[in-house]
């Protein structure tokens, strides 16, 4: 994909998303698309909206709307005595969304005392 900024959901109740109000507009440049987890495994802290209301600017192959609809976006997964958070595009791309900055710096700042 060329680029393009997609709507996307966030669990507000999970502490990775303190300080949003639930949906965000993340940059996706590329080709990585991860499934979401089960509940058993972890938690889908956000995801990309729905196909009619996917993408918010830019541009979008019509192949790859179906495959993205309703990805995980933002991933938290115990892993042991630690953790894993995985987002599925850079958050700091080129500083060019705060909200994902938002996000990195919740994993950062808040993660070790998880």
């Amino acid at each position: 994909m060329p680029g393009a900024i997609l709507r996307t959901l966030l669990d507000t109740e999970h502490w990775l998303a303190a300080g949003t109000d639930g949906e965000i507009g993340v940059l996706v440049q590329g080709s990585r698309v991860f499934r979401p987890i089960t509940l058993d495994q972890g938690t889908n802290v956000g995801r990309y909206a729905d196909l009619d209301s996917l993408i918010l600017g830019g541009i979008v192959w019509e192949e790859s709307r179906p495959q993205l609809a309703s990805k995980a976006f933002l991933i938290h997964q115990p892993v042991g005595r630690g953790q894993v958070v995985a987002f599925a595009e850079d958050p700091n791309y080129r500083a060019y969304t705060e909200a994902t900055q938002l996000l990195f710096m919740n994993a950062v700042l808040l993660g070790p005392g998880r």
